[in-house]
């Protein structure tokens, strides 16, 4: 009986192992299926199967992330935005602010520069020193132009030592100074500044060397 059972055993396992496929072999004509063994293929425990899928379907759910980590993450973006925003509106006022200031002291820079080179002829006729002076405030208008927007000059004056150019006839000043105050007004801070803007002065003293 033994013998018996076990040989059962083993003709089972090698039907679980083996399958019959069509095929199209001349040479074997009156067999109609071919066996093809597959060793390495054992019959498959339905429960351990089942427990199988279980596990992968658990260890696929720990893996990827859930709805609640997913709006945790919205909820704290939301609450970090504004905060981040309060911090970056100082920096980006302050930026915007030196970026006025450099291209003002740039203009009072250049504006001098040039009165600083005007002939001695005419620095001592007060109607050609008037007409360089208005030239050296053109330069600076111009440059303050290239603000967004731009602004204008509403205080700027050109002095030759401590008299506005042009007002002592017939003397050669030592020094030129260019001073240009005006407002700034923010497109993004324009509530904050109130309806005047932002005062910014800059002056620019050069020594004069016209020949």
């Amino acid at each position: 009986m033994r013998e018996r059972s076990a040989d059962r055993r083993q003709r089972r396992g090698h039907r679980a192992r083996c399958r019959k496929i069509l095929h199209d072999r001349a040479g074997h004509q009156q067999y109609p299926h071919c066996r093809i063994r597959r060793s390495s293929v054992r019959a498959i425990d339905p429960q351990r199967s089942g427990a199988l899928s279980m596990n992968l379907r658990l260890a696929w759910r720990g893996c990827a992330p859930g709805r609640r980590q997913r709006g945790s993450a919205a909820v704290e973006f939301a609450v970090l935005l504004p905060c981040l925003a309060l911090a970056l509106a100082p920096m980006i006022f302050c930026a915007r602010y030196m970026w006025h200031y450099t291209v003002a002291q740039k203009a009072a820079q250049d504006a001098s520069r040039y009165m600083s080179m005007v002939p001695v002829v005419e620095m001592r006729a007060p109607a050609l020193a008037v007409q360089a002076k208005e030239v050296a405030l053109e330069i600076a208008r111009r440059e303050l132009g290239e603000l967004a927007p731009g602004e204008e000059l509403r205080d700027a004056d050109v002095l030759c030592d401590s008299n506005s150019c042009g007002f002592r006839a017939g003397t050669v000043p030592r020094t030129v100074k260019v001073s240009i105050m005006f407002y700034m007004h923010d497109p993004i801070f324009h509530t904050y500044l109130g309806p005047w803007g932002l005062p910014i002065e800059v002056n620019a003293v050069t020594p004069y060397v016209g020949k």
